[in-house]
């Protein structure tokens, strides 16, 4: 198939090619060059001017879980239908690959089998008994019982491993501003991570279980939102030494966005989210700005509020919050995803080699975050998940 009269979008130059053309065979990116170069090959789609951008990469969902306000207490039945029809409301949101950090049992094993968009699962996430999502993790406390634990998680077909190194929004569970691994503990989860060529991610808020997971040296920190029973205490040393070791950041900006903006939660607990997010904001932009950190764009859709249709928020929050630019903030979403991944010499930019991952946008994402709201089409390995409209596709040839 070829793709002509595009403005294609390369994150890694962070520039437009006007007049582009993209040929794909089977399901990689095998040229791109100018329409004019190309001669006619059948079939072609015209794409009239718009603007293709690699697909988006969500690296932090829970497929399974409902994102009414119990989803992280309740996950109620028929997940696996819920979490496939999840995956298709995020594939038309432009979302070409995910990552599932937790969800029961081996169920993540039926989220693989997925073909768009692709998904990466953790299967359980590792936490303590009565830790931040017990109800549905793998238990398990002392360097023994994480190691057996981690080695079965990836004999299972885990792609990653999610590990819980503080509290959570778990009712009854162990509080956010309180760890509950040591480094030590963490390190055993990662050097058996790294020795069978898996990356190992971390739910991190409390500034304790930032520091074992640095020190631990963890891929990817989870939300980092440096609670404390009395608000947030962000470290600017420890935020420096994440930079310098190449740690990953996700704050996972979504997650109780849209639950204070919501009539269904009473008011009080409104404001108190918005107090949360008046103290943590300027540590996020102090972590990106001051310290260096690349941050990415996890939803954690499925959570209270946080729906699969809205992917475009975490993108838009970092510009709005962390002082990214558009084209930083679409980088994040794509390029520095896929390498967070270790999938980066397959996606996250169209390159010549790489899955004809993309999407096709009716705006510049490089001049407005709001243009990652305006997608047309999107293609999975070669193949259209989400036809382009007859609007779009003037002149296509089958």
């Amino acid at each position: 198939m070829l793709l002509r009269n595009c403005t294609l979008i390369d994150v890694v130059a962070q520039r437009h090619l006007p007049h582009a053309a993209l040929l794909i065979e089977h399901d990689r990116i095998t040229a791109i060059g100018r329409t004019a170069d190309f001669p006619a090959a059948e079939p072609t789609v015209d794409l009239a001017g718009r603007y293709i951008a690699p697909g988006f990469i969500d690296p932090h969902v829970h497929l399974a879980f409902s994102a009414a306000a119990d989803a992280l207490d309740v996950l109620g039945d028929a997940l696996v239908e819920r979490a496939a029809a999840n995956a298709r409301t995020a594939l038309r949101a432009g979302v070409t690959t995910l990552a599932d950090c937790g969800s029961p049992g081996r169920l993540g094993l039926e989220f693989q089998k997925l073909s768009a968009p692709r998904v990466l699962v953790s299967l359980q996430p590792i936490t303590l008994p009565g830790g931040h999502c017990h109800h549905f993790g793998a238990l398990a406390s002392g360097i023994q019982q994480l190691t057996t634990t981690a080695n079965q998680l990836l004999d299972d077909g885990a792609d990653f491993l999610k590990i819980i190194a503080s509290g959570g929004g778990t009712s009854g569970a162990t509080p956010p501003w309180e760890p509950q691994y040591t480094a030590v503990e963490l390190r055993a989860v990662v050097d058996i991570g790294h020795a069978r060529g898996r990356r190992v991610v971390a739910h991190c808020r409390a500034p304790a279980a930032i520091r074992a997971a640095v020190a631990a040296g963890i891929d990817r920190l989870e939300h980092l939102t440096w609670d404390t029973p009395s608000g947030v205490a962000y470290e600017p040393a420890l935020a420096k030494e994440m930079a310098a070791q190449g740690t990953w950041a996700d704050p996972t900006l979504p997650a109780g966005y849209r639950a204070a903006r919501s009539n269904d939660i009473p008011l009080e607990r409104r404001h108190e989210l918005e107090r949360h997010f008046g103290q943590r904001y300027p540590a996020y932009r102090r972590l990106t700005q001051e310290a260096g950190v690349r941050l990415l764009c996890g939803t954690d859709a499925g959570t209270p509020f946080v729906t699969f249709d809205d992917f475009a928020l975490a993108p838009e929050l970092l510009v709005d919050v962390a002082g990214y630019t558009p084209v930083q903030a679409l980088t994040a979403a794509t390029l520095w995803a896929a390498e967070s991944l270790g999938l980066a010499a397959d996606r996250g930019s169209l390159d010549v080699g790489k899955l004809a991952d993309l999407v096709v946008l009716g705006q510049d994402p490089l001049t407005s975050v709001a243009a990652l709201r305006r997608v047309e089409a999107v293609m999975v390995g070669g193949v259209w998940a989400i036809e382009p409209t007859r609007q779009v596709r003037n002149g296509v040839h089958v």
